[in-house]
C-alpha cells in the first residue's frame, strides 16, 4: 500500500504511518516528500483492511495486485 497524499489532517496519517511502520518522524516527512511511500507490502485482506483506515483519516492511497 502507497501513502499518495496524506490528506488535510495530515498530523493523525503521520501518526498513523509511525505506529504501522516504527520510522521516526523526520523519516516520515522525508518520505512524504518523495514521489512514492511505500507504508506496507503484502496481499490480502490486512492490506485491505490498513488501506480502508488510512482511508478513513483522508489519505489518498494506492495499492496495487500483481
Amino acid at each position: 500500500m502507497y501513502l499518495d497524499d496524506p490528506g488535510d489532517d495530515k498530523s493523525k496519517v503521520i501518526l498513523a504511518v509511525k505506529k504501522e511502520t516504527g520510522l521516526s518522524f523526520d523519516e516520515i516527512r522525508n518520505r512524504l516528500n518523495s514521489n512514492s511511500f511505500l507504508v506496507a507490502e503484502g496481499y490480502g485482506e490486512n492490506t485491505l483492511v490498513l488501506a480502508d483506515y488510512f482511508i478513513s483519516l483522508g489519505a489518498k492511497v494506492r495499492t496495487e495486485q500483481k
